[in-house]
């Protein structure tokens, strides 16, 4: 109470003082200025004030300095965009919206608004305002822009040296994954690419595939997920199926030897992924990155966490890494993970650090989880919306595979409606709709747009795959869309309209993989399993948490097939 007294009344007293100073200081310091330190500056400026009285003055600028940084001065940065044509501009504090002004936007399009893909909010967004080009608003105390238009998308995934990968700034990205491609400044990312990009190519996935499908095997052929009587969230189910397919393809082991704290390394992963991003979406370190960790015991908790599992996995790659070398992982059907397909892509010229490798696993694990699982989850959505679709995939698959031997990269080509089903899929309920928000590292114009440097720059690709202008049926799931000599084949006008797996030379290296990797795991699922949709289902709208998935799990019903050995 006395400090909150003595506050109030010597405050005011301080800034005019202050003032005065600040004037006497300047005038005498233009009079002086080759004599003048600013050590000497300062002494003037605070001369006769008390301790006490200095410390609350300076921390009330502090408070002032604070408030100004973290709100005022981003208002006013994202406030000059509102005499764009086509933006949107929004401040936000938290995720609140607190200001809104939007220029040139068009009118609202027709829509069926019970359409289950348009309730996402984005995606309804440009129905509503279907000359939108961008979205200006604020991450915190950083200017955001997400840009809508394909054709101002084009302007970025052309220029990727303007740019540095924002999640850089993560505890993960500070640590560990400022090592991985996915994280890396250009010339370190042009070196990582050319190792590792054999390793994603036609010929090794085929020898990547029996890792894929002996997971697969694992996991669909046993039947103790399902009792068809309760609904049940399958993309928990696909999520462990694709940590561990990954986990294993990457090291080309069965890892049973490593378990970190009893748990298998999979799980213990994916459990990491997800507090990793939640502590990164909070607010406090969104303001305060890893200085958080000072006050916060999660955050510290957390750190502790990343730098013992971190020690962990590169104890893995070093193991692994030597027994690959001594030959010790040969297999008769020619299996190799990805580790082995990257040392044998390197030399001395051209090779990656322990962690370096390490870095990329985590990479990996960061881009494609989460992503996976979903769309798995997702398209079992959309078939059972569909029966008449799910049928055809089915009856596909049974065209194409007995069911029993092993896959193969031409036996998944034939596969084309599932295919086809798979892209549908990435279309209506993407979880990755958008590039990873940059940094931008020098000031440009995107379009009539001006970007500054250290403002974050996104691309957001979802509500142009809905809008009218540029995909023929956009509410409708229709496979047929993408196979070539069907009546509702499309040609797209722009390559830029839609491409799941991003564009460029940044576009994502193992799209191949994730492909393989859903493709095995419906080939094994769909002619096992009866699964429906409960009654009065509906479909809630996707939500950007890791990725963009529904806000509420899609539960089904399942239960194995009673014939599926006969077909």
């Amino acid at each position: 109470m006395q400090i909150e007294v003595i506050l109030n009344i010597n405050f005011g007293k301080n800034i005019k003082l202050i003032n005065s100073r600040l004037q006497g200081s300047y005038n005498f310091f233009l009079n002086n200025y080759r004599e003048y330190t600013a050590m000497q500056f300062f002494i003037r400026l605070f001369e006769g004030f008390s301790l006490l009285n200095t410390v609350l003055t300076v921390l009330a600028f502090l408070v002032v300095g604070f408030i100004y940084r973290i709100f005022i001065k981003p208002f006013f940065q994202i406030r000059a965009y509102k005499n764009i044509p086509g933006v949107l501009v929004t401040y936000k504090i938290g995720t609140k919206a607190i200001w809104e002004h939007k220029n040139s936007v068009g009118e609202p399009l027709e829509f069926d608004e019970d359409s289950p893909f348009y309730r996402t909010e984005n995606n309804t967004l440009l129905l509503k305002y279907p000359n939108l080009k961008a979205i200006v608003t604020n991450l915190a105390h950083n200017p955001h822009i997400t840009i809508i238009d394909h054709n101002l998308t084009a302007e970025i995934i052309k220029n990727p040296d303007y740019y540095m990968n924002f999640l850089r700034n993560t505890m993960f990205g500070k640590v560990y994954g400022r090592y991985a491609m996915i994280f890396s400044t250009p010339a370190v990312w042009k070196r990582q690419r050319k190792v590792i990009s054999g390793a994603f190519d036609f010929d090794s996935m085929r020898k990547i595939m029996p890792i894929i499908q002996e997971v697969a095997k694992e996991f669909f052929e046993n039947e103790t997920f399902t009792n068809g009587k309760e609904p049940q969230a399958l993309q928990q189910f696909f999520l462990a199926y694709t940590w561990e397919a990954l986990s294993r393809s990457f090291f080309g082991d069965d890892l049973k030897n490593f378990t970190p704290g009893g748990e298998p390394f999979s799980k213990i992963i994916n459990a990491f992924v997800k507090r990793q991003f939640s502590i990164f979406m909070s607010l406090q370190y969104q303001i305060f990155g890893n200085t958080a960790a000072l006050w916060n015991s999660t955050i510290r908790r957390e750190r502790k966490r990343l730098f013992e599992l971190g020690k962990f996995v590169e104890n893995m790659v070093e193991i692994i890494s030597g027994r690959i070398k001594r030959g010790e992982l040969k297999n008769a059907d020619g299996r190799k993970g990805i580790l082995e397909l990257i040392l044998e892509n390197s030399n001395e010229n051209d090779s990656l650090t322990n962690m370096e490798l390490m870095g990329n696993f985590f990479g990996f694990s960061f881009a494609g989880t989460d992503t996976s699982s979903n769309t798995a989850s997702n398209l079992l959505y959309c078939l059972a919306a569909n029966p008449e679709i799910k049928q055809k995939v089915i009856e596909d698959i049974q065209t194409h595979w007995d069911g029993q031997s092993p896959l193969t990269p031409e036996i998944l080509n034939k596969i084309e409606y599932l295919h086809a089903s798979l892209l549908e899929t990435l279309r209506v309920m993407s979880p990755v709709p958008f590039l990873l928000p940059r940094v931008a590292i020098r000031d440009h114009m995107i379009g009539d747009i001006p970007i500054k440097k250290g403002y974050l720059v996104q691309a957001y690709f979802s509500p142009t795959l809905f809008s009218p202008w540029w995909i023929k049926n956009p509410e409708q799931f229709q496979p047929e869309r993408w196979i070539k000599g069907r009546e509702a084949y499309q040609q797209l006008e722009d390559v830029f309209i839609f491409n799941p797996f991003s564009f460029g030379p940044r576009n994502c290296i193992g799209q191949h993989f994730a492909m393989t990797q859903m493709k095995i795991a419906m080939c094994y699922f769909l002619p096992r399993f009866e699964f429906s949709l409960p009654p009065d289902f509906k479909l809630p709208p996707m939500v950007r948490r890791a990725t963009m998935e529904p806000r509420e799990p899609i539960k089904m019903f399942i239960k194995p097939k009673s014939n599926w050995k006969k077909n």
